[in-house]
């Protein structure tokens, strides 16, 4: 009986030793389990995090190039309208200097027609006055004529 209780106090301790090393590989088992679970949701969170950060890095860097392209775009459209306005100053300036000479123009075209027609009045003057000096020496000659009783040839 001594044998036997010493087998069994043996495969009693035997149980004992390997439900206490079950227990203790069981919390290590689940202490590790723990520690695993809380790694990943740090690894989660850090992850997160970074996603994040990378998604804010990125709207910032998107939002300098909008910014960039739009002052790229306003520079643009103000150098365009300064050559716009230069032009059209340009324009406004040839307009004004055809203007002038246009008036300029029509200022020496009346004044030739007033010329012109002070020319003609003038030549009609001395067409009048030859015809009537014409018809006075006509009218001298055939009384001179008639005075001397000769005629003038």
């Amino acid at each position: 009986m001594n044998e036997i209780s010493y087998v069994l106090i043996a495969a009693v301790t035997g149980l004992l030793a390997a439900l206490v090393f079950t227990l203790v590989s069981q919390s290590r088992l689940k202490n590790k389990r723990i520690e695993i679970e809380k790694e990943k949701a740090k690894i989660i969170e850090d992850t997160r995090r970074e996603a994040e950060s990378i998604k804010k890095e990125a709207q910032v860097e998107a939002k300098d190039i909008v910014y960039q392209a739009k002052a790229e775009a306003e520079k643009e459209v103000r150098e365009r309208r300064s050559e716009l306005n230069h032009l059209d100053k340009r324009l406004r300036q040839k307009e004004e200097t055809i203007e002038r000479k246009f008036e300029q123009i029509e200022k020496r075209d009346q004044e030739l027609s007033r010329k012109e027609k002070e020319y003609l009045t003038k030549e009609k003057s001395v067409q009048d006055k030859e015809n009537n000096y014409n018809r006075l020496i006509k009218d001298q000659t055939q009384l001179l004529e008639k005075i001397s009783g000769l005629s003038s040839e």
